[in-house]
């Protein structure tokens, strides 16, 4: 049987994403090839597919913690060290739309993938997750025996970062300016070089006259 936060705390020691000193805590990483590693929050207000999802994931050999809204699974988010969060968007208290915007807009949960778990029947919302920033979306109800595979097919890689993409756009402006640079001195040497040749042959004609 999958564990719930509220039996938490009694079967695992406290551990929270900015701890006591007030440090970042290590992030734990997945590794998408062994479900061990796998440490999955599964959030929906729907207890038939809470039940479902929690258990078929904690059969296959993940570790699992639930949630039945946005602002229960922050909650759960201090004190179990997620590396993959499965949540219903249409939730109350706090829908997954929320919640997702609040876990990445945090230095110490950004990391985490989060998935949209959503029922066949909403049309547009596999767009609308996706377009948000969801890092994947899964349809319910969910086929227990394909579970692991559907979720590692359905989750969709972080672009290249867009820090990244600032610095190459900061080395073409600097090679850019670099050869500006470059082409003014060169420009500058061939006029130095006209004076230089102008004021010669001056020189040499007054001599001769």
């Amino acid at each position: 049987m999958y564990r719930d936060f509220a039996d938490e705390s009694t079967r695992y020691p406290r551990t929270c994403h900015v701890g006591c000193n007030g440090k970042l805590r290590r992030n734990r990483v997945i590794n998408w090839q062994d479900v061990t590693t796998w440490h999955i929050l599964v959030v929906d207000d729907e207890q038939d597919n809470l039940e479902v999802v929690a258990e078929t994931l904690e059969f296959k050999g993940t570790t699992v913690r639930t949630a039945t809204n946005g602002e229960e699974a922050l909650k759960v988010l201090d004190e179990f060290q997620a590396n993959l969060i499965l949540t219903d968007l249409s939730m109350p208290v706090m829908d997954g739309w929320k919640m997702r915007y609040q876990v990445k807009s945090s230095d110490a949960l950004r990391h985490i993938p989060v998935l949209a778990l959503s029922a066949h029947a909403i049309a547009g919302d596999q767009e609308r997750a996706l377009e948000a920033g969801f890092d994947g979306y899964l349809t319910k109800p969910v086929n227990i025996h394909t579970l692991l595979d559907d979720i590692k097919a359905a989750y969709i890689p972080p672009k290249a970062d867009d820090a990244t993409a600032n610095d190459a756009k900061v080395d073409d402006a600097t090679v850019n300016n670099t050869k500006a640079d470059n082409a003014t001195a060169n420009d500058t040497k061939v006029d130095d070089a006209t004076v230089n040749n102008t004021n010669a042959d001056d020189e040499h004609k007054a001599v001769t006259q």
